[in-house]
């Protein structure tokens, strides 16, 4: 059985993990097969901090917004208007 809050510790301290977390750019460097890591290479192109393509050309920048909703009803209304309007959504659940 769950205590209360239990569940706001463990995100507290995941969030604080990774604020505390390096890559291994050596290790990142020498990865061959890509498949087996579950990234692929604009993955592993931001993580070792390349932000260009082979060509030397720029990559685009992303904008995004994050909308919060009160319920799942409420999310699923906001996701299928948005990409009926064509807006490429994912949906987010913390």
């Amino acid at each position: 059985m769950k205590k209360p809050g239990h569940t706001n510790k463990i995100l507290i301290v995941d969030n604080r993990a990774s604020d505390l977390a390096t890559n291994d750019d050596e290790f990142l460097e020498e990865l061959s097969n890509l498949e087996s890591t579950g990234f692929n290479e604009g993955d592993l192109r931001k993580l070792l901090g390349e932000f260009a393509s082979d060509e030397g050309e720029e990559l685009s920048s992303r904008f995004e917004v994050v909308v919060e909703c009160p319920d799942n009803d409420a999310q699923q209304e906001i996701f299928d208007r948005l990409t009926g309007e064509g807006w490429s959504c994912r949906v987010l659940s913390l």
